[in-house]
């Protein structure tokens, strides 16, 4: 026998994808997707390029972000190619509202994608290792399946309501984030539980995302065993994942505290909490 378990919006959006749509029908603390602005000059729009917001909150304000942003977010730092702004992007992703429209300021037009761009700036130090709320290495099946289910699930959220948070879903040297917003676990009844885990997430992986205020996801399933619940249903820290390869399973999962500030997760010194507040309020 089978137990099924829907996290709310499953249905609604496993529909969409059969009729062909992929984009997201969101819940109220839903993520968005955005391009992930690479360091490596070979994948375009970087937003060190010439056009694009560091080059047009340069001209609004007379600093030097373009500059900044090409040293130490570009080519200058030798990066691999999946090098960018994916975790930055995801931090802001569960906790702020996406740019939606155009903004103009002192003649500066500010598209949708480089206000997305700037707000994505404003995370950029959030996954250094000492502004979590929420993280777990490694996680076992049993303890990411506890935090879909409290956070997302909204069985028991840290912030009094269903909220996503962080996946990092590459399991491996290279590092592949995504806003997590949707989960679905089907398993056997019996304990230990086995089963498979599938999780939704809104992407960054093409250019044009950057500019549209719609959000796009896609899916990882995830094969587990060995998972234990305890005696109010909650899963525990235990079980095994099914499986090899880099998307077997999550390497991590993360939220940062929320930035109280434009500036507080801010790496680029030429951006200031003026002008963002202005281009992004």
């Amino acid at each position: 026998m089978q137990k099924i378990i829907f996290c709310r919006q499953i249905f609604l959006a496993s529909l969409l994808a059969t009729l062909g749509f992929s984009f997201i029908t969101a819940p109220a603390w839903a993520v968005w997707s955005c391009w992930y602005w690479p360091w490596h000059d070979s994948y375009n729009p970087n937003l060190y390029d010439n056009g694009e917001a560091m080059q047009r909150y340069d001209y609004y304000t007379g600093a030097n972000s373009q500059g900044w942003e090409y040293y130490f977010h570009g080519p200058v730092q030798n990066p691999d190619p999946w090098w960018g702004h994916c975790h930055a992007w995801a931090g802001a992703a569960v906790w702020e509202d996406p740019p939606t429209e155009p903004k103009t300021i002192g003649n500066i037009e500010f598209r949708i994608r480089d206000r997305k761009g700037l707000l994505v700036e404003t995370y950029s130090k959030c996954a250094d290792g000492t502004a979590y709320e929420l993280y777990a290495n490694d996680p076992s099946p049993g303890l990411f399946w506890r935090y879909l289910r409290d956070e997302i699930g909204g069985y028991n959220p840290m912030h009094g309501k269903s909220m996503g948070f962080v996946g990092e879903l590459y399991y491996g040297d290279e590092v592949w984030n995504y806003p997590i917003y949707n989960y679905n676990v089907v398993y056997f009844t019996s304990q230990p539980y086995s089963g498979r885990l599938t999780i939704w997430v809104a992407v960054d992986g093409k250019p044009q995302l950057a500019n549209t205020a719609k959000s796009y996801y896609k899916s990882f399933t995830y094969q587990f065993g060995g998972v234990y619940q305890d005696s109010r249903g909650n899963p525990t820290d235990s079980g095994w994942w099914i499986g090899q390869g880099p998307n077997s399973r999550p390497d991590a999962i993360w939220r940062p505290y929320y930035a109280t500030t434009w500036m507080q997760y801010v790496e680029n010194t030429q951006l200031s909490e003026s002008a963002l507040h202005q281009i992004l309020k």
